[in-house]
């Protein structure tokens, strides 16, 4: 017996938008394999909220040195995931909970996955890879910046 993937109440979350394009593929969950799609589901909101951290870290990590260390290694993790050969562990658990599910995995990243098929229709996964290194690239020339200034500002002072 298989069952329709319910919608989630709480819409506007990371994960109402995974739900709805789940909804908008109609797939279908076959009984008793929930808990796996929802653990994928789940996985794909924390990747989400992961890229929005490497995404606007910048933005949000001024005055906060801890964070900003965090957050420029996971820039530069996002340059070797987009650029390298390793997958993203998110990905693989995604795709491991999927295959649990009764799911078919896809296969390449998850930027390739969801991005291509969502924001970026008939792209090269080439383009999305070079995109996100762009993004993380441009992020860390904002710490280049802020560390070039701060350096200005003691030499100044001394």
């Amino acid at each position: 017996m298989r069952a329709a993937c319910p919608l989630p109440p709480h819409a506007g979350t990371a994960l109402s938008i995974v739900y709805l394009c789940i909804a908008r593929e109609q797939v279908t969950i076959k009984q008793g394999r929930q808990p796996m799609i929802h653990l994928a589901v789940l996985v794909v909101a924390v990747h989400l909220v992961w890229l929005a951290l490497v995404i606007l870290g910048a933005l949000w990590t001024r005055g906060r040195p801890l964070w900003s260390v965090l957050h420029v290694l996971s820039l530069l993790w996002g340059i070797a995931v987009e650029a390298g050969p390793w997958p993203c562990p998110l990905t693989l658990a995604e795709q491991y909970f999927e295959l649990k599910g009764g799911w078919a995995a896809y296969h390449g990243s998850f930027l390739l996955h969801y991005l291509n098929a969502i924001v970026y229709p008939d792209l090269p996964g080439w383009v999305v890879a070079c995109g996100g290194v762009a993004v993380c690239s441009l992020n860390l020339g904002v710490y280049c910046w802020r560390l070039r200034s701060a350096m200005l500002l003691r030499k100044t002072r001394h």
